[in-house]
């Protein structure tokens, strides 16, 4: 289906056009709204019979009212004036929001006693080349709830944040621990010596796991594998086996699998447990 959409974009748009609506499509799937693909799927199953000019505009109707969609789930309306692109623009900020560095500038702008209209803008500036003024004429309303839920988690952020300086020597010693008890095999030397970043959350970690996986036809190499990311996660240095029961059914195919498979997992963070205890 992909491909169907990349084919009928790239025949029935601009350059530009294709790329700010494979860009809103991309933003569909990282907030994890995927309702929209099925009455894709529908229009270009039906391309033959409808007329090209009509199809382009269901076609782009739908990411419209797609972005609509999630930007009202996210409190915020814009004005009839907006486009599609500048939609993007705003949606792709509030993805960057979960996932700040330091969230302190941005809550030190919803301290402000600024409306809330003028707090988001701008937050949408810093994030972006427009200036706030640009924002202010497209933002139609902004709902309380929104910057609301948003300074209560870049708060609950910061704390974590700060914990995880705390977490840190603990996810060292942990692989640390690993390489002494079971070595560095390829696939777990190709994750130390990349651009990985060591902390993230497990599920981060997931599509590199998943890349691995295709080339790796050893099963005991694909179990260490898959423990040294459990441990090299900020998560799931702390408590692998539940990050791994929170994730089993994303990476096993069936119960039994991953009830076996969790075993497993357990023995060898058990094993080294003992080595680490033997060695105190």
């Amino acid at each position: 289906m992909d491909d169907l959409i990349t084919l009928f974009v790239q025949s029935n748009y601009t350059e530009q056009q294709a790329e700010d609506i494979f860009e809103a499509i991309g933003l569909m799937r990282v907030f994890n709204y995927l309702d929209p693909f099925l009455p894709m799927e529908d229009l270009l199953m039906n391309e033959s019979y409808e007329d090209p000019i009509v199809m382009v505009d269901k076609f782009s109707l739908i990411i419209l009212n797609a972005q609509a969609y999630l930007l009202d789930r996210h409190g915020i309306s814009l004005s009839e004036d907006t486009t599609l692109a500048f939609n993007n623009q705003v949606l792709r900020v509030m993805f960057q929001l979960q996932r700040l560095e330091d969230p302190v500038p941005v809550l030190r702008v919803l301290e402000s006693d600024n409306d809330d209209s003028i707090k988001l803008c701008q937050i949408l500036e810093m994030f972006t080349n427009t200036p706030d003024t640009t924002f202010l004429q497209i933002v139609d309303t902004v709902r309380p709830v929104c910057l609301k839920l948003l300074a209560e988690y870049l708060y609950e952020q910061e704390e974590t944040q700060k914990l995880a300086t705390k977490e840190l020597p603990i996810l060292k010693e942990n692989v640390r621990l690993f390489t002494k008890v079971f070595g560095i095999n390829e696939a777990v030397r190709i994750i130390m010596d990349s651009d990985v970043i060591m902390g993230e959350d497990f599920e981060l970690y997931l599509p590199l796991y998943d890349e691995l996986r295709g080339l790796i036809t050893d099963e005991n190499m694909l179990v260490q594998t898959l423990v040294f990311l459990l441990l090299y996660s900020g998560n799931g240095t702390l408590n692998p086996i539940a990050v791994y029961t929170e994730y089993a059914d994303r990476l096993v195919g069936d119960l039994e699998t991953a009830n076996r498979l969790g075993k497993v997992i357990a023995e060898m963070i058990t094993k080294m447990t003992r080595h680490k205890e033997q060695n105190a």
